[in-house]
């Protein structure tokens, strides 16, 4: 693995058509390498992975465990993976999955929201909260429009009166490798003696979760799949509407728009 400033690590499954502006997204602010495990796709992501891994900003990863938990154990044995083959070769680790797009609110990029904790050797990682995403009634995000501008409805804030969702889990992590002892959950780290993590206040950061997409993958993936993990279909139609808010969540991540659809080469609309 090259050296680089920011990797991002993912477990992945069928996300073939959603995978390029994912990477190009996240390329655009500043994320130099992907560690990508794949887990039984069969969706011919391998032809949109090609072109990346040729050019070695992707590192394909083949992961064939088996699982039907809802919170897997599999993806944490995957990011201890990463953890290993990041560990003295990248300054951060982001831990995230492809529906989960990182948002600087007030920097240009990741790594000058990164920079502001850099200094800190107390700091083992960094936290970001989910803001959940809807199908905004979209039945299939068109071709030539990106999801990310396309999807703009949310829920609403995981929490209120600024505290952190730590018992929900409403959120994800961006680690030093040298200093995780472990990975025992999808959401947070362990550290090494005296190192910490730190919350990152949504001021600065946050993630956008695009939990459903659009209304095609709310019906064909995402219903099937969770009632495989004992999520009813009524349950998980509650949820997706409450994400199918006006909540404004959606305006940090729409200024990258111009510049990612110039990057894919896509015209303004």
């Amino acid at each position: 693995m090259r050296d680089c400033t920011l990797t991002v690590a993912a477990v992945f499954q069928n996300e073939g058509p959603w995978m390029k502006e994912w990477i190009e997204y996240h390329r655009l602010l500043g994320v130099e390498h992907f560690l990508l495990y794949n887990n039984f796709s069969a969706d011919g992501f391998a032809a949109v992975l090609a072109p990346y891994v040729e050019n070695s900003v992707v590192e394909l990863i083949e992961w064939p465990v088996r699982s039907t938990e809802q919170f897997d154990g599999f993806q944490c044995d995957a990011y201890r993976d990463a953890i290993r083959r990041s560990a003295g070769s990248t300054r951060w680790l982001a831990i995230i999955d492809l529906d989960e797009f990182l948002v600087p609110i007030v920097d240009d990029d990741l790594l000058g929201c990164l920079a502001r904790f850099e200094a800190d050797a107390a700091v083992g990682g960094v936290c970001a909260q989910w803001r959940f995403f809807g199908t905004s009634g979209v039945e299939r995000v068109p071709d030539g429009r990106l999801l990310i501008e396309t999807l703009v409805r949310s829920g609403a804030a995981p929490t209120t009166g600024g505290e952190f969702p730590w018992e929900s889990g409403h959120f994800k992590s961006i680690v030093r490798p040298e200093r995780v002892l472990d990975v025992p959950s999808a959401h947070f780290a362990a550290y090494t003696f005296g190192r910490v993590h730190v919350a990152v206040l949504p001021e600065l950061l946050q993630i956008n979760h695009y939990w459903t997409r659009d209304e095609r993958f709310l019906r064909e993936v995402k219903l099937p799949r969770n009632e495989k993990r004992s999520v009813s279909y009524e349950m998980t139609h509650a949820w997706a509407a409450a994400m199918n808010r006006h909540t404004g969540f959606a305006g940090p991540i729409l200024r990258f728009v111009p510049r990612l659809r110039a990057k894919m080469g896509l015209r303004m609309h």
